[in-house]
């Protein structure tokens, strides 16, 4: 089963046990940088939080804007085609007086 004599063995085990010494410690490093990327996670994980709520925010004060901007605008345009029916009516009743020879009416 073995393979070497006795004492090539035991130097092969002494060889692997003084690899193995040092398992412990690593393992203990290890432990702690889990622990640490665990830590930083978390602060990582409470930044994206605080961003998502800002953005959340800034999107409802902009979509607040826009809605103010699109209803402003909606008047002014409103009013611009109130006028322009107004303008149109004149120039028929301008255009029919002279058709007709009447005077027109003044705006």
């Amino acid at each position: 089963m073995a393979r070497g004599t006795l004492s090539e063995r035991v130097e092969r085990l002494e060889f692997t046990v003084q690899g193995l010494e040092g398992l412990p410690g690593e393992v203990a490093g290890l432990r702690r940088d889990v622990a640490s990327l665990g830590d930083r996670m978390t602060g990582v994980e409470t930044q994206i939080l605080q961003l998502r709520t800002e953005i959340r925010a800034e999107f409802s004060a902009v979509r607040g804007e826009f809605g103010e901007k699109i209803d402003e605008n909606w008047h002014r345009t409103r009013a611009l085609h109130e006028h322009l029916i107004e303008q149109i009516k004149t120039v028929v009743e301008h255009r029919d007086a002279r058709a007709s020879g009447r005077k027109p009416r003044k705006p």
